[in-house]
């Protein structure tokens, strides 16, 4: 099964950042992943531990909105969690110990984007990650200045032709200069 985290202890240095700075590989206090605990609060009962929902009106749209621009742009399709949840978004699929939850706005493997955003550095972009303003389907961010100008066409295609752990060959059908995301 693959995994945000990755499958071994090796990873890019920025890529173990990003999963610092967007909480993916954080716990909270009570032991919860942070995308969970903005719908569970850990109560006790009885003098034991327990998991309560929260009222959704006491949940943060931005920082829903953040994490899910997170797990779409990381086409992570699906989520494995001991813990139910409610939010429209995600559809449970098998349910019990442990749930196995659709994410219905994964975006593909491989995508066009409308526009592509020159930043600064790492600071914005985890910034803008974290902003809840972010929506990965629509904007890519690039370190350097854009050497062209991205036109949108409904008519860009991209498949994946073959995948594997080493590498991966698409097909790409272009109708106006194209930014490509590779997820």
């Amino acid at each position: 099964i693959e995994n945000v985290k990755g499958y071994h202890a090796a990873k890019l240095k920025i890529y173990q950042r990003f999963l610092e700075e967007t909480g993916l590989d954080a716990r909270t206090p009570g032991g919860l992943p942070p995308f969970l605990a903005k719908y569970l609060a850990v109560v006790e009962r009885e003098g034991r531990p327990a998991l309560q929902s929260r009222a959704p009106e006491t949940i943060s749209p931005q920082s829903v909105a953040a994490d899910n621009a997170v797990l779409d742009m990381l086409n992570v399709k699906y989520l494995v969690s001991y813990y139910p949840f409610s939010d429209p978004r995600y559809r449970p699929v098998v349910e019990g110990q442990p749930y196995l939850i659709e994410n219905t706005g994964a975006l593909g493997r491989a995508y066009f984007v409308d526009d592509v955003s020159r930043i600064a550095g790492d600071e914005e972009f985890f910034a803008r990650l974290r902003s809840g303003e972010f929506d990965p389907a629509r904007e890519a961010f690039i370190f350097d200045e854009p050497e062209f100008e991205v036109e949108p066409s409904p008519q860009n295609r991209v498949s994946i032709v073959h995948r594997d752990v080493h590498d991966i060959e698409l097909e790409a059908e272009v109708a106006s200069p194209a930014f490509l995301v590779l997820s």
